[in-house]
């Protein structure tokens, strides 16, 4: 039922969309879409679809009828060639409207990009014929062969949502049938073909490919200028990325991972450069209460003393999950009234008990041979007021007393200084990963306590969660790790990996008082990925861009005597990125959690393009 209500009140306001716009344009033959939209009006209201909601996709459009609401708009769209189609560009990252309008004719594509990144173009195909049209796409003159295997290949869906409001994000794959890509596009509408360059292994240079778009008889031309610098990108970002996966503790499936789709996922996100990895209970150590005569026995005795071996099978199941992993970090969010194997927060029991099982952990990460300071724990989500980072504090000491080779990770999410016991929390801790937002807004009485923790060598992160994420502009992620460089941070985070609302990504129609706040489309079976998720893996590259030039500015200074005249031309990369911020902040705010007309990523590829200049520049001065 849920879905049949979502289905009907899509399918209306697209009909009144473009009801709006015969009215408003007044064509010729505007007695007669007139009338055929009130005699699909006059159907929907007697429609039963869908008749199952199990295998049923909210992929716009939905069925015979909702397509022909956009064969009405076609008649709309300024006249095409024979073959009824225009080819038209628009920024990657920009959220394509439903009923587009072609813009100027595209010619040529260009994409600039180091060997071992993944970048993406895009092209646009609006169908103003009365017909579906089946396209055929060919990649010809790249080095490799035909349709080269860096290229990766997907048509972009307009999906809608539970808010409804359709959004063009999903990315499918298109694969090759007789030598072409396939793909559809329904009269009256834009189909968006996304064009990846996945980690090119070719010698650096510029080539001119090109695009060869057949419909029916017609073929149409695209050039494709493809530039590989001479430097290559390197396997792990200097920037971690953390989703809150929890993909490792099997037993309990989270959110939309289900145990067909988990392995799926595994290969996705170390595909999209995340190396700080997330488990919960069953992946930390384990202590076990057992029954005795009249009360319970823990592996600590009354003392705190620690007597009995801890159980490490979850753990080294997670280790072993991710041998990519720079960070190994666990969630286990105490209360404010919980104890610690029966010991009470604060007790000198307490405080020996944690200490003791600290020791030990760090003791079998030696035995895996995992260095130090690759795990960590997290004792309280999201601390912000005296409760709870007093309970921070009280648990983080303890540990801390029993090793300085497990990190201790906090996510506080304040944005003033007057919570008793934050600093004294704050100070235990070794990474700190505050709400970019809440930190944005925070005075610079903060600022400057965390710019002191940071010169005492603690770790800067930041984290968003707002939702749903598919609402938003794609640089809600793309942007993020900018300001991680602007403001000296090396991590990037969002909420969450596979919190898809409760419901299959497809169709959230069913979902109930829940949003997503997954970048990805989630099913039972599968995951696709999105733009926006590939703008997170873009902008942990764009950062690694900075960090490249950073590093060579810093390397030329030191063993080069004429470093002061090479750098009147490249201005501090630090002011590179506060420059960028500056001017996506007085356009669009600082506040991404909006879906945009506009594009800010499109300023961040602007950068990320002027940076790539310089480091050409440092390589071919070498």
């Amino acid at each position: 039922r849920l879905t049949r209500l979502g289905v009907h009140r899509r399918i209306r306001a697209d009909l009144e969309e473009t009801r709006a716009r015969v009215l408003d344009s007044a064509p010729p033959d505007e007695a007669q879409l007139l009338n055929e939209l009130q005699q699909i009006q006059t159907e929907l209201e007697h429609s039963d679809f869908p008749v199952e909601a199990e295998s049923f996709k909210a992929i716009v459009p939905f069925n015979a009828l909702h397509r022909r609401v956009f064969q009405v708009y076609s008649h709309l769209l300024p006249p095409a060639d024979a073959a009824g189609i225009h080819l038209w560009h628009t920024p990657p990252y920009a959220m394509l409207p439903l009923f587009a309008t072609p813009g100027e004719p595209l010619r040529e594509l260009r994409l600039a990009l180091m060997q071992n990144e993944r970048r993406a173009e895009v092209f646009n195909i609006t169908n103003s014929s009365r017909e579906a049209l089946q396209l055929r796409l060919k990649i010809e003159n790249l080095p490799g062969s035909t349709n080269p295997d860096y290229i990766k290949v997907h048509q972009v869906e307009y999906v809608d949502t539970r808010e409804g409001e359709v959004v063009a994000t999903a990315l499918v794959p298109l694969e090759l049938e007789k030598g072409h890509y396939l793909s559809h596009v329904a009269a009256g509408m834009t189909r968006q073909i996304w064009l990846a360059v996945d980690r090119p292994e070719i010698a650096a240079g510029a080539y001119e490919g090109k695009l060869k778009i057949s419909c029916g008889q017609s073929e149409k031309q695209l050039s494709f200028a493809l530039s590989i610098a001479p430097l290559r990108f390197p396997d792990q970002a200097d920037c971690s990325l953390e989703m809150w996966d929890y993909l490792a503790d099997i037993n309990i499936p989270r959110y939309g991972t289900t145990a067909k789709n988990r392995p799926a996922a595994i290969r996705d996100m170390i595909d999209h450069r995340v190396d700080a990895v997330w488990g919960e209970w069953g992946s930390l150590p384990q202590i076990k209460p057992r029954s005795g005569v009249g009360k319970t026995i823990w592996d600590f005795d009354a003392a705190g003393n620690l007597v009995a071996e801890l159980d490490f099978s979850g753990w080294d199941r997670f280790v072993k999950m991710w041998p990519q992993a720079r960070y190994y970090l666990l969630a286990h969010p105490f209360g404010t009234q919980d104890t610690f194997a029966g010991h009470a927060q604060g007790s000198d029991s307490f405080n020996r008990a944690l200490a003791q099982w600290a020791s030990r952990w760090a003791e079998h990460n030696r035995s895996l041979g995992l260095p130090p300071r690759r795990a960590g724990i997290c004792f309280f989500d999201e601390p912000s007021d005296e409760a709870t980072f007093k309970t921070t504090y009280l648990f983080a000491r303890a540990f801390k007393q029993g090793t300085d080779e497990i990190l201790v990770w906090s996510d506080p999410s304040i944005e003033h200084m007057q919570a008793p016991y934050m600093r004294e929390a704050l100070e235990q801790c070794d990474i700190l990963c505050p709400n970019l937002r809440r930190y944005l807004e925070g005075g610079k009485e903060m600022h400057a306590f965390y710019r002191h923790l940071q010169a005492r060598g603690k770790q800067f992160w930041f984290y968003t969660c707002n939702g749903p994420t598919r609402m938003f502009n794609p640089a809600y992620y793309r942007l993020q790790p900018w300001h991680c460089f602007q403001h000296g941070a090396t991590g990037a985070g969002f909420w969450a990996y596979a919190d898809a609302g409760g419901t299959d990504s497809w169709n959230e129609y069913p979902a109930v008082g829940r949003a997503s706040f997954s970048p990805l489309y989630f099913s039972p079976d599968s995951i696709a990925t999105s733009k926006h998720w590939e703008a997170a893996l873009e902008g942990i590259q764009d950062y690694q861009y900075l960090k490249m030039l950073q590093d060579h500015l810093d390397h030329l200074e030191k063993t080069s005597n004429d470093a002061s005249s090479f750098r009147l031309n490249i201005p501090p990369v630090h002011a590179l990125a506060t420059s960028l911020i500056k001017q996506v902040s007085e356009i669009f705010g600082t506040h991404y959690a909006a879906r945009l007309a506009d594009d800010p990523s499109a300023l961040a590829e602007e950068g990320r393009l002027n940076v790539l200049e310089m480091l050409r520049a440092f390589h071919q001065a070498q």
